[in-house]
């Protein structure tokens, strides 16, 4: 029996009819959501998922139209749902592991102390003029405007010095990515 022709008995509630629905779609609904998800036991959750929402709104199901168009677009919404729902979980776990980590940061005294002697290291191993203007723009306050005019020198200079002075400190920063991250937020880099 098609789908279409199914409709009107499970819009009744007819456990067969939507049993038949199930059976004819189920496969086929299952590979469109593995190439979303690449997981086969995640795509079965989602066309579960869609077969049950289906099945507790089939008062709205068009006795006109086939049930599929419906049933894959309810499966491509419940996957987007979990798809936004894991997204915003990691980026909150990310964001509770950082703020953990930036707590221990400064919470450790001795090992602050060694990261910031090594940034005083990288910043006083800089070309003088580099290491002034990253003084006068990171520490002083200056904007890069500024500072090209007190040195009578190109704004694009003054950004050419920036850049290579972070590339210096990210570069001895590379084994220290949270350590770097913390500088960055500090001096925005």
């Amino acid at each position: 029996m098609e789908d279409l022709q199914l409709v009107p008995a499970i819009r009744k509630g007819d456990n067969s009819a939507f049993k038949m629905l199930f059976n004819n779609n189920y496969k086929k609904l299952i590979g469109y959501v593995r190439t979303f998800t690449n997981n086969q036991e995640e795509a079965a959750d989602v066309v579960q998922e869609a077969f049950l929402s289906l099945w507790e709104n089939r008062s709205l199901l068009d006795t006109e139209r086939s049930p599929k168009n419906y049933l894959y677009k309810i499966a491509y919404n419940c996957y987007m749902d979990r798809y936004s729902k894991r997204k915003k979980e990691e980026c909150f776990f990310k964001e509770l592991k950082k703020e953990a980590l930036e707590e221990h940061i400064f919470n450790d005294p001795q090992l602050l102390e060694r990261r910031l002697e090594r940034l005083t290291v990288i910043i006083n191993n800089l070309p003088p003029r580099c290491k002034e203007i990253l003084k006068l723009n990171k520490i002083q306050g200056y904007t890069q405007k500024t500072i090209a005019e007190d040195l009578d020198i190109s704004v694009k200079t003054v950004e050419a010095h920036i850049r290579k002075a972070y590339k210096k400190i990210r570069e001895g920063f590379k084994d220290d990515d949270l350590f770097l991250m913390v500088i960055i937020k500090i001096l925005k880099l």
